[in-house]
């Protein structure tokens, strides 16, 4: 014999776990927002927008040096 559907008013509701899972995950938002602009802003202007990453590359290169930098002289190598 098969059984009949059961129809959603009869339903039980979601175990809790299943509840967790069906929020929305905020920072998934954030960082789909951040991926949205900055796809927006190497379309608008990519001159710019190479300026703002070349920026930060050297700012990221000189972070480096000078953090060897300092290590060399608190070690006495230099």
């Amino acid at each position: 014999m098969h059984e009949l559907p059961v129809p959603l008013w009869a339903r039980r509701p979601p175990e809790r776990e299943d509840i967790e899972m069906d929020k929305i995950n905020f920072k998934s938002i954030l960082k789909f927002l951040l991926f949205a602009f900055l796809i927006y802003a190497i379309f608008s202007s990519p001159g710019q927008s190479a300026d703002v990453v070349r920026s930060i590359g050297n700012v990221l290169r000189n972070a480096v040096t000078n953090l060897g930098e300092f290590f060399d002289a608190l070690l006495g190598k230099s």
